[in-house]
């Protein structure tokens, strides 16, 4: 009886110090990672505008309601009448 509790104690003690020096190694000679959520973040939104600005294809001149949403329609009309492949 007096060897299996001397194992059982023998093999958590084992287990605890390689715990230990795992983690001494892992704290002491490794490169901690660190994420900048919010440069990066911004700098994605900033890319959408970009792309927003580039793509924008409604003329910005068009002041009067009427005629944004006549030229609107006219572009899905034409949208519906063209073929699909």
């Amino acid at each position: 009886m007096w060897k299996i509790v001397e194992n059982i104690l023998f093999s958590i003690l084992i287990i605890i110090f390689l715990h230990y020096l795992f983690n001494y190694y892992k704290n002491n000679y490794s490169q901690q990672k660190t994420t900048d959520l919010i440069k990066s973040q911004t700098n994605k939104y900033k890319n959408m505008i970009e792309e927003i600005i580039k793509n924008q294809q409604i003329p910005l001149e068009n002041k009067n309601p009427e005629e944004d949403l006549t030229f609107f329609l006219q572009e899905q009309l034409q949208l519906q009448e063209e073929p699909q492949e």
